[in-house]
C-alpha cells in the first residue's frame, strides 16, 4: 500500500513503513493521513507484505529495509513486535525491563533508535482519563504484548496492583512475574472470571477492590471479554478501557455505557499513537518519542525485504 498526501508545504516528504497483521494498524494509518494533511507535511506510507514477514530472519530483514529504503520510521505490530523486541534483547541492547519496541527511527547519520510509541501513547491517554478516578487495582484481560504495554503504562502512572486474566495461564503468569520484577506494582493472576465482582468488589471490601478493567485482547480477534466478564457487578463506578474498540462501539463498550461506566476506547489511543509516530518521524523528537529509546546497530541486518506498492 502506498498513500501520498498532496500538500504545497516545502517540507521534505516523510516516509513511514507499516508492518504486521494487527487490524489495530488500520486506524493508525487513517489518522496519520489526516494529521499529515492538517500539518501540511507530505506523507508517504508503505506497507510491507505480510508473507515477507515470516521466518527467523524477518526482524533483521525489516530493520535492514528501513535503513536501506530511506525510511524515517517503521512502525509495526505483532508478530514483528515480539520478534524485534526479543532480537534486541538477545543482542544485549539497552532495553529497560519490560520494554517493548514497536517503532524504528532512522536518520542519515548515527544508529537507528528503537522505541515504544504504543506504550507512550497509552500513558498519554490514560493519565487524563484516570485523573480523579480511583485506580489502585486494575484487571487486565489479555496477557500478550498489548497486555504488557498496558501493564507498563499503568505501572508508570502509579497503579499499585494489577491482576491478569488470560485463557493461557502460562502467558499470564509470565507477564505477572515480569511486572513484579520490573515495576513497583504488584501483579497477580485471576484463574477464572466467574464470581469476579463477588470476590473483589463486595461493599466494604477495600483490600481487593477492582477500580477498572482494561480489555487488552488483540484488535480484530474474538471479543471474549464481553462474554466472559460476569454481568452482576459490572457497573459504575467501575471504569473500562477497551483497546479493541478502534472503530465504533463493541458489545463490551455498549455494556459499559449502559451501566454508566467511564469509558476510554481504542480509537482515542490510536489517534494519540499516530500523532506521536508522526511527530517522531518528522524529526521533532527522536528522544522524546519514548523516554527509553535504545540505539540499534543495524550492521548485522540481512538483505531488505520488498515493499508493497
Amino acid at each position: 500500500m502506498q498513500k501520498v498526501v498532496e500538500t504545497s508545504a516545502p517540507d521534505r516528504p516523510v516516509l513511514i513503513g507499516i508492518a504486521g497483521q494487527d487490524r489495530g494498524l488500520e486506524p493508525v494509518i487513517r489518522i496519520l493521513e489526516i494529521r499529515s494533511a492538517r500539518r501540511r507535511a507530505p506523507l508517504r506510507l508503505r506497507r510491507f507484505p505480510l508473507p515477507d514477514l515470516t521466518g527467523p530472519d524477518a526482524a533483521r530483514r525489516l530493520m535492514g529495509a528501513g535503513r536501506s529504503g530511506g525510511f524515517d520510521a517503521v512502525h509495526f505490530a505483532d508478530p514483528l513486535r515480539s520478534e524485534i523486541t526479543d532480537l534486541l534483547a538477545d543482542r544485549r541492547s539497552p532495553l529497560a525491563p519490560g520494554q517493548i519496541v514497536d517503532t524504528l527511527l532512522f536518520s542519515d547519520e548515527g544508529p537507528a533508535l528503537g522505541c515504544d510509541a504504543g506504550t507512550r501513547a497509552l500513558e498519554e491517554c490514560l493519565a487524563p482519563f484516570l485523573a480523579g478516578r480511583p485506580a489502585h487495582h486494575v484487571l487486565i484481560v489479555g496477557a500478550g504484548t498489548e497486555g504488557q504495554s498496558v501493564a507498563m503504562a499503568l505501572a508508570t502512572l502509579g497503579v499499585s496492583r494489577l491482576t491478569f486474566y488470560d485463557r493461557d495461564m502460562g502467558r499470564a503468569a509470565a507477564l505477572a512475574n515480569l511486572v513484579n520484577r520490573a515495576t513497583r506494582s504488584r501483579a497477580a493472576l485471576l484463574a477464572s472470571p466467574e464470581g469476579l465482582f463477588h470476590e473483589f468488589s463486595r461493599p466494604g471490601l477495600t483490600r481487593g477492590w477492582i477500580d477498572g478493567i482494561v480489555n487488552a485482547t488483540p484488535v480484530g480477534g474474538p471479543h471474549r471479554p464481553g462474554q466472559v466478564l460476569p454481568d452482576e457487578g459490572f457497573q459504575a463506578p467501575l471504569w473500562l478501557v477497551d483497546i479493541a474498540a478502534t472503530d465504533g462501539a463493541t458489545p463490551l463498550t455498549r455494556r459499559a455505557a449502559d451501566r454508566g461506566c467511564a469509558l476510554l476506547t481504542g480509537a482515542e489511543i490510536a489517534r494519540r499513537r499516530a500523532e506521536r509516530l508522526l511527530a517522531c518521524s518528522q524529526g521533532r523528537g527522536h528522544v522524546s518519542c519514548s523516554p527509553q529509546s535504545c540505539q540499534i546497530d543495524l550492521a548485522p541486518c540481512a538483505t531488505p525485504i520488498s515493499q508493497a506498492g
